[in-house]
């Protein structure tokens, strides 16, 4: 009798304000892949809110920030 391998397939999307993200995970520790994930894109939120507090501080003009925010050097 031949061992059984089971496998959790999984779509995973997120809409957050500055990224886009979709995963498929086909994987028997999605679990752990999943929280990494998760924890991963947690901190891109916050980093993402900090630049744009930082940004709103330094300049209260929405065209300024978005070049400072985004790395555009025009």
């Amino acid at each position: 009798m031949s061992p059984v391998i089971s496998y959790q397939l999984s779509v995973t999307s997120y809409q957050l304000p500055d990224v886009s993200f979709q995963s498929i995970v086909l994987s028997d520790k999605f679990g752990a892949c999943f929280s990494l994930i998760t924890v991963y894109y947690s901190l891109i939120t916050v980093y993402s809110s900090l630049i744009t507090v930082y940004c709103s501080l330094k300049s209260p003009n929405p065209i300024n920030c978005g070049k400072m925010r985004y790395g555009s050097k025009h």
